[in-house]
């Protein structure tokens, strides 16, 4: 994958100021309203377009994927979910928890 521990989207994006043609979309995976989890400035740039999904079941994520026009590009989440990477690996997009 294209990002990891030490590779964070702003890293990897590199320029603040660069917008691609097509920007990047991410999911901010939580398994519940009560987990709580912010971004750091290492995860924000102005080419990722960052939605929350909360207390969906990992089996959902194709139609999440779906639901918009841009492919998903990353899930982050702040617990590891097995379940959750098992069904982003059929659909080729990273998960990543730091």
């Amino acid at each position: 994958a294209y990002l990891s521990k030490f590779v964070t989207p702003k890293r990897w994006l590199n320029d603040d100021d660069l917008r691609g043609e097509k920007p990047h979309r991410a999911v901010l995976w939580k398994s519940s309203e009560a987990e709580t989890a912010e971004l750091t400035d290492n995860f924000l740039h102005v080419d990722i377009e960052w939605e929350v999904v909360s207390g969906k079941h990992p089996q959902e994520l194709e139609e999440i994927d779906r639901s918009k026009l841009l492919p998903i590009d990353f899930i982050y989440v702040v617990k590891p979910n097995a379940e959750l990477s098992r069904a982003a690996a059929k659909l080729g997009i990273p998960v990543i928890s730091l």
